[in-house]
């Protein structure tokens, strides 16, 4: 394998950073080579362990590094891990990358490996999930770790591609508020709930990015995000709202970007709690829910209502299910399961993380209840949701948007239905879902996927709603093309001449 210098200083060769913030002045001609990032869904830490939220995770890649990346055509390129090699079926070993160092000054090596993959294996951390594969990692030879798998896993180096390498010195504690990677960026302050500063680490090992700094502006409210696009107070705004969007689009000062994105939006269910615990009340939830009307109405059209957990672009998407609608036939399963009057649940949404995510959860109770599911409606703040879905203290239903940066329909079923944010319990599921994790024939791997998914259809196991898109507003100052994956990857943003 060639060295990966050269490779990453093609992936890194700009880089971005952000101006002001709400709690100073705002980028002026002096600060030509700083952008501010405004509306990035928030998370409650710092702790890229911990961290399973796209959009978040993304923000913190620009902090920290792993062992090898994952490209654009499903081909692997060097981060920290210069080459690599399967000693047998179950050991890889890599070559890790010399003269780089962490952004507190200290050397990395294969030790800092081993310790990031035992923490999450051992301390069962929240991306456990994703190194279900993984028994350990060992630092073998100054420049090389190997990391040993309970089974073959085809998908290992793309699961890699996920996990950021901390260093051995980190605590829990100093994760949450703190950062100390080996990426272009490190942080000079969090404020949560208000701004992010990422400036450039100067002993960073690849190339100088052509801006220092870096504010992420958190701006939950929609109509304040547009305000101050249009004020030219921020450069990239996130997450723009369909009817905002149409009205900025004839601006000649900004540019407004639309994506279909692989995030599917949908209802997680606890089935060991009544009455969701029997098949005809989940089978009910998904047929009182026209999926059309939430897309035409609420959406403005950026979206798809989907019966497949994840989207057409995994391996094992199921092209024959589609979304069903039948309210006549959701009272008779209600009045078959002993629930002629319906019942009354609570149900958790965010409000402001996804596109018109609270219209969508209002409309949803609104048409449950027109066959007498009565649904009181909690709206959390996003951190404060993903801290209830990593500790199960949510209610017996709630609303979140999944998304799998590889693609891969096993992957994105382990999310949903065997890791920290499960709720629907079924041994049987799942112990299909990590043998199809182990199968390295890909016709194989796709057709046991898509059974996987007519019976996550058959079962009810949630509540499937659509695939969203993504709408991005861009000042003149930047150049950037968004993908389906959501990610801002930093390096990828340009500063217009």
């Amino acid at each position: 394998m060639k060295n990966s210098t050269i490779s990453r200083r093609n992936l890194l060769k700009l880089a971005t950073a952000a101006a002001a913030s709400s709690l100073g002045p705002f980028p002026t001609k002096a600060d030509e080579a700083s952008i501010v990032i405004g509306g990035l869904p928030e998370d409650a830490n710092l702790d890229p362990g911990v961290i399973t939220a796209t959009d978040w995770a993304g923000l913190l890649r620009n902090i920290y590094q792993p062992l090898v990346y994952g490209g654009a055509n499903g081909d692997v390129l060097p981060g920290l891990a210069t080459a690599w090699k399967q000693l047998d079926p179950v050991t890889w070993e890599f070559t890790t990358r010399d003269n780089v160092q962490f952004h507190n000054g200290e050397k990395f090596g294969p030790e800092d490996v081993e310790f990031t993959i035992k923490r999450i294996v051992e301390g069962n951390l929240p991306l456990r999930y994703i190194l279900s594969s993984v028994e350990t990692a060992t630092a073998s030879g100054p420049n090389s770790v190997q990391i040993k798998l309970r089974a073959p896993a085809p998908l290992i180096l793309k699961i890699l591609n996920r996990i950021p390498i901390v260093q051995r010195a980190s605590t829990k504690t100093s994760l949450v508020r703190q950062t100390n990677g080996t990426g272009p960026y490190k942080l000079e302050k969090w404020s949560p709930g208000d701004q992010l500063v990422l400036q450039y680490a100067p002993n960073y090992w690849g190339p100088k990015p052509s801006v220092k700094r870096v504010i992420y502006r958190s701006i939950p409210d929609a109509n304040s995000l547009v305000a101050a696009f249009q004020a030219n107070e921020v450069d990239l705004a996130v997450g723009l709202q369909p009817d905002a969007a149409s009205k900025l689009s004839g601006s000649s000062a900004l540019d407004i970007k639309a994506v279909d994105t692989d995030r599917t939006i949908f209802i997680n269910i606890d089935n060991t709690a009544k009455p969701f615990d029997d098949a005809r009340v989940r089978k009910a939830l998904n047929l009182s829910l026209d999926r059309d009307a939430l897309v035409r109405d609420i959406l403005l059209g950026n979206g798809s209502p989907i019966a497949n957990p994840c989207g057409p672009h995994y391996l094992g998407y199921n092209k024959s299910l589609k979304p069903q609608f039948d309210p006549t036939k959701a009272k008779e399963l209600l009045k078959e399961a002993g629930l002629p009057n319906g019942f009354e649940f609570t149900l958790n949404a965010p409000s402001g993380r996804y596109m018109k995510d609270k219209e969508i959860a209002e409309a949803i109770v609104g048409q449950w209840s027109r066959v007498g599911i009565n649904a009181k409606l909690v709206l959390m703040e996003f951190g404060t949701l993903m801290t209830g879905y990593r500790n199960h203290k949510l209610s017996p239903a709630y609303l979140i948007g999944v998304s799998q940066p590889d693609l891969d329909g096993a992957q994105f079923l382990t999310t949903v239905f065997n890791s920290a944010g499960s709720y629907f319990k079924d041994p049987e599921l799942v112990a299909a879902i990590v043998e199809a994790l182990k199968m390295a024939d890909v016709s194989e791997r796709r057709a046991t996927i898509e059974k996987l998914n007519a019976e996550v259809f058959e079962k009810d196991a949630y509540v499937y709603l659509y695939l969203q898109k993504a709408i991005f507003g861009l000042s003149k100052k930047i150049k950037w093309t968004p993908s389906s994956n959501e990610e801002i990857d930093l390096a990828s943003i340009e500063l217009a001449s």
